[in-house]
C-alpha cells in the first residue's frame, strides 16, 4: 500500500507538474497574445489620431479654400458691379451724344433750308449745344480742361500743337 501509495504520489505529482507546465505555457501564450492585441490597439490608436489629424488639416485646408473662395467672389462682384457703371455710363454718354448730335443734324437741316447764313444762328446753336452738355454733366468744364492738359498735343512749355502749328504755317508763308 505504501507502494501504490507513492506510485500515486508520484504519478499525482507528475500530474500537477504537466499542469503547471502546461499552464505556465497558457498563459505565455495569453500574456503573448495580450501583448499583441495591446500592440495593435496602441498601433490603431495611433493611426485613429493621425487619420483625425489629418481630417482636421483637411478640414482646415477645406475652410481656407472656401474663405478664398468667397474673398475672390466678392472681389469679382465688385469688379463686375464697377464694369456694370462703366458701361451705364458710356451708354448714357452715347445718348447724349446721340441726342446732341440729332440737335445738329436737325440744326443743319434748318439751316440748309434757311439758307447757308454763319452768324448768329451758329453761335446760338452752340450755346444751345453746350448748355445741354453742361446740363447732362455738370463736370463738362473740367473734363475738357483735363483732357486738354493731358492731351499729347500738348508740349512741355505749355503752348498746345495748335499754336506750334500756326507758328510753323506762319513761318512757311515767310518763307
Amino acid at each position: 500500500m505504501n507502494e501504490e501509495k507513492q506510485q500515486f504520489n508520484s504519478w499525482k505529482q507528475s500530474q500537477v507538474n504537466e499542469f503547471e507546465e502546461w499552464k505556465k505555457q497558457e498563459l505565455a501564450k495569453v500574456n503573448k497574445a495580450k501583448k499583441n492585441s495591446d500592440k495593435n490597439i496602441i498601433d490603431l490608436n495611433c493611426a485613429l489620431k493621425k487619420s483625425r489629424d489629418d481630417n482636421e488639416v483637411l478640414r482646415d485646408e477645406i475652410r481656407r479654400l472656401n474663405n478664398e473662395s468667397k474673398d475672390k467672389e466678392v472681389k469679382h462682384k465688385a469688379t463686375l458691379d464697377r464694369k456694370q457703371k462703366q458701361v451705364d455710363t458710356y451708354h448714357s454718354k452715347v445718348e447724349e451724344l446721340e441726342h446732341s448730335l440729332k440737335i445738329i443734324q436737325s440744326d443743319e437741316i434748318n439751316q440748309n433750308r434757311v439758307g447757308n447764313h454763319k452768324g448768329n444762328s451758329q453761335i446760338q446753336r452752340d450755346k444751345e449745344l453746350n448748355k445741354i452738355i453742361k446740363n447732362n454733366n455738370p463736370d463738362y468744364d473740367s473734363e475738357i480742361k483735363t483732357k486738354l492738359k493731358n492731351s499729347p498735343r500738348a508740349v512741355s512749355n505749355g503752348k498746345t500743337m495748335t499754336k506750334t502749328k500756326n507758328e510753323k504755317m506762319g513761318k512757311e508763308n515767310n518763307n
